[in-house]
């Protein structure tokens, strides 16, 4: 997609949103599983590889033609979630504000929150538009469905999004407060 939202960002919006009841979840080391669904058509979704190294224009191919057949990915990745954190304003917000996009909550209880997000970029002469969805099933277990639509630049593109996200302990262990890292694909 030509504005992904990266994993940490779906965390933080998953595990914070805004004003309204915080959704209830705790604090400590999550570990969150996205599978992502990527389909762009029309124009190049990919720039041009023929200046590139051989193994480079390799794999940006491949990428090329998983996002052409829309095949999913999965990432896993281990996040060092604060209390201070849960208490902030998400990402989703902060990028409303730096990359031309709004919000708006339909529906936000302590166990649910229900969003939609509409992105413009001039630069980039896109738009893009996504409807997302965040069940607690427990303060320790938060799930996450999405679906992002963008069109631009003689292109378009859909993407499907589910996550889940559990809670490993209170301890962080070896990673920082607010520090992500990727710990594997499926």
């Amino acid at each position: 997609m030509p504005f992904p939202l990266a994993l940490p960002a779906l965390a933080a919006a998953a595990l914070a949103a805004g004003p309204g009841p915080r959704l209830d979840v705790s604090p400590g080391l999550w570990e969150a599983k996205l599978t992502t669904s990527t389909k762009m058509q029309g124009g190049d979704a990919m720039p041009d590889t023929s200046n590139l190294p051989p193994e480079v224009k390799a794999k940006v191919e491949e990428a090329r033609k998983r996002m052409q057949s829309g095949a999913p990915q999965t990432h896993v990745s281990r996040s060092c979630v604060t209390q201070e954190q849960l208490e902030k304003e998400p990402f989703l917000d902060e990028m409303s504000k730096k990359e031309g996009c709004t919000r708006n909550v339909l529906d936000r209880t302590a166990r649910h929150l229900k969003f939609t997000v509409h992105c413009t970029s001039k630069e980039a002469k896109f738009d893009m538009d996504g409807e997302w969805e965040i069940t607690v099933k427990s303060r320790d277990l938060v799930e996450m469905r999405g679906e992002m639509h963008s069109a631009g630049g003689g292109r378009t593109g859909a993407s499907k999004m589910q996550m889940t996200a559990r809670r490993l302990g209170a301890s962080c262990g070896d990673l920082k407060p607010g520090e992500s890292r990727r710990v594997g694909n499926d």
